[in-house]
Formats: C-alpha cells, sequence, structure tokens
C-alpha cells in the first residue's frame, strides 16, 4: 500500500492533511483492517491532538494480525504501536517512560528509520520524569540501543 509506505515524508514535510485526505479516500473496509494504515491514521490523530481516537486506533491496530515489518520500515505493530506511546504519553509519564522502553527494545536499533524518534521518546521521557541530566545524556546519544534504560 502507497500510503502506508510513504506517509512519514508527507507528515515530516508539513502535509499531514493530504495523509489524512488520502486515508479517507480509501474504502473504510481497508483502512479498518490493515494494522499498517490504523498506524498511519493513529499517527495523525496524535499530531492532531486527538488522544481517544489515538488510543482507539492502536488497541484496534493491534488487534489485527500482520507478521513483519510494516511498509514503512516500523520493526513491527507492535514497535508502532510503542513507538507512538513512547513520542506523545497520552497515558501519563510513567506510561510515557514504559513504552519508550518498549519501543527501544522493539526498534531500537540504529538502523531503524525511527531511531530518531525513539530517541526523542527517551529523553522526553526522562525529562517530564523530571530527570534533567539524563534526559540530555538519552538526547545526545547516537545509537538508542546502547542508551541506558
Amino acid at each position: 500500500m502507497l500510503v502506508a509506505h510513504h506517509w512519514f515524508g508527507y507528515v515530516a514535510a508539513g502535509q499531514s492533511a493530504t495523509v489524512e485526505r488520502w486515508l479517507e479516500s480509501l474504502p473504510e473496509e481497508l483502512t479498518t483492517h490493515d494494522a499498517p494504515l490504523l498506524l498511519v491514521r493513529a499517527w495523525i490523530c496524535a499530531l492532531s491532538g486527538r488522544r481517544e481516537e489515538t488510543e482507539n486506533l492502536l488497541e484496534f491496530a493491534q488487534s489485527i494480525p500482520h507478521e513483519g515489518p510494516l511498509p514503512d520500515g516500523t520493526a513491527s505493530v507492535e514497535a508502532g504501536v510503542a513507538t507512538i506511546r513512547a513520542i506523545f504519553g497520552f497515558g501519563g509519564v510513567q506510561n510515557m517512560v514504559e513504552a519508550t522502553r518498549r519501543a527501544v527494545a522493539l526498534e531500537g536499533a540504529r538502523t531503524s528509520p525511527w531511531s530518531a524518534t525513539i530517541r526523542f521518546g527517551l529523553g522526553s521521557s526522562s525529562y517530564l520524569s523530571g530527570e534533567t541530566s539524563l534526559a540530555r545524556k538519552r538526547f545526545e546519544v547516537l545509537d538508542v540501543s546502547l542508551a541506558p534504560l
């Protein structure tokens, strides 16, 4: 699916609305039964501050069987869910910390296209936990797999 493969570049370029329109133009049964597309929708909702909708999409994405990496380079559905929860922390700081640890475990390799995003989650969760010196170190670590949790 082209949307699930290319969405991030458009979002990074400030074109989230374009990606959302793409998703809306697809048949509903496709976007509600495809875990990678559900994760794209979850990212769009999270970036728009739609917390409840994001959580519903994440739960639904996890309930759909999907083997292997996703078209956007995410290691798995579970890794994608953990990364979103690590970045946005909708469930509070402790949930953010736990999600960040899970994201590192599932997606932490330096070769992952999500390593910078996960590094942001590491630093942010440390900062929000009151560990400012640790947060600085985590933001500076180049390889998240080497970052102490």
